[in-house]
C-alpha cells in the first residue's frame, strides 16, 4: 500500500501548523515591541515631569530665599518660611534621586507646588505691607530727626543764653564800692583828707570807702584787699602783707580784711604804716574781692 499521499498530507498539516505559530509569534513580538515603545515613551514623558517639577521647586526656592531676605530687611518674621524651605528643599532631594517615583507621590508634590506659588503670592502682599511700614516708620523718624535737631538746636541756644545769664548774674553779683577816701595822718593823730600830701605828714595811710547796694550780690563772709603802689608800680608792704590770686595769677597786696557783707552801705576802713617814708609820686589804690577789682583811686605824695 502506497503512504505517499498520507506522508504528503501530515507534512502539509505541519507546515500550516509551523506557519500559523510563526505568525503568531510575529504578531505577539510587534505588539510586545509596542508595548515597550508604549512604556519607555511613558517612562520618558514621566521622567521629563519630574525634571520639570524639580526645575519648578528649585525656582521656588530660589524665590523663597529673597523673600526671607526681603521680609528680614524690613523686619518681618521668617521662622515660618524658613521651616517652609528647608520642606522644600528635603521633596528636591527626592525628585533628585528618585528614578522612579509613585504617582500618587508625584501628584502630592505637584499640589505642594500650587501650595508654594500661593504662599510666594501671599509673601509679596506681606512685604507690599511692610514696606509701605517701613516707610511710614521713616518718614516718622525723619520728623523725629527734625525735631530733635530742633531741640538740639533750641538746648544749645539755651544753654549759650543761660551761660551769658550766668555770667551776667555773676558779673551783677560783683561788689562795687563808692565814696573811697585816702587820707594821711600824722604822727601826731592829725588827719588829712585830701588827694595831695607831704611826705613828712604821712605815717599811715587810711583807705576808707562804702560798699554800695548790691542785692544779687550773696551776703556773708568776704575777703577784701587793699592795694597800695607806688609810681612804678611796685606794691606797699607790711608785715601783714601777702599774696592772691587774680586774673589766674599771684599778685601781692597791701593788706586784707575779712567782712560780713549785709548789703546795709558798710564802711570798711583801712589802715596801713609804711616801712619806710614814701617817695614823691603818684600813688594808686586799688581794692579786690573775689577775683575781681571793685574800686580803686590815686594820690600824690610831694
Amino acid at each position: 500500500m502506497d503512504n505517499t499521499p498520507k506522508r504528503n498530507l501530515l507534512i502539509s498539516l505541519i507546515i500550516v501548523s509551523l506557519l500559523g505559530i510563526i505568525a503568531f509569534l510575529g504578531y505577539y513580538a510587534y505588539d510586545l515591541k509596542q508595548q515597550v515603545k508604549k512604556d519607555v515613551a511613558a517612562l520618558e514623558t514621566k521622567q521629563l515631569q519630574i525634571e520639570k517639577a524639580y526645575a519648578k521647586l528649585d525656582s521656588i526656592s530660589k524665590m523663597l530665599d529673597e523673600k526671607i531676605q526681603e521680609i528680614t530687611k524690613l523686619g518681618g518674621k521668617v521662622e515660618g518660611l524658613q521651616k517652609i524651605k528647608r520642606q522644600l528643599e528635603r521633596e528636591k532631594y527626592e525628585l533628585k534621586v528618585s528614578k522612579k517615583i509613585a504617582t500618587d507621590r508625584y501628584k502630592k508634590i505637584l499640589a505642594k507646588i500650587e501650595e508654594y506659588e500661593a504662599i510666594l503670592r501671599e509673601k509679596d502682599v506681606e512685604i507690599e505691607k511692610l514696606r509701605v511700614v517701613n516707610e511710614q516708620l521713616s518718614s516718622e523718624n525723619q520728623g523725629l530727626k527734625i525735631i530733635k535737631d530742633s531741640l538740639t538746636g533750641q538746648l544749645t541756644v539755651l544753654s549759650g543764653s543761660n551761660e551769658s545769664l550766668s555770667q551776667k548774674v555773676k558779673t551783677a553779683s560783683v561788689l562795687k564800692t563808692k565814696n573811697i577816701t585816702v587820707a594821711a595822718i600824722a604822727e601826731n593823730g592829725k588827719i588829712r583828707n585830701d588827694t595831695d600830701y607831704k611826705a613828712k605828714h604821712i605815717h599811715q595811710l587810711q583807705v576808707q570807702f562804702q560798699l554800695d547796694d548790691n542785692k544779687v550780690a550773696e551776703q556773708g563772709q568776704k575777703k577784701i584787699y587793699l592795694k597800695i603802689m607806688d609810681a612804678s608800680g611796685t606794691p606797699l608792704t607790711d608785715a601783714s602783707s601777702g599774696k592772691f590770686s587774680y586774673a589766674g595769677q599771684e599778685a601781692n597786696y597791701t593788706q586784707v580784711q575779712e567782712i560780713k557783707f549785709d548789703n546795709t552801705g558798710q564802711i570798711v576802713t583801712f589802715t596801713f604804716q609804711p616801712i619806710n617814708s614814701l617817695v614823691s609820686g603818684k600813688y594808686f589804690v586799688e581794692i579786690y574781692c573775689e577775683n575781681y577789682m571793685i574800686g580803686s583811686n590815686t594820690f600824690n605824695v610831694k
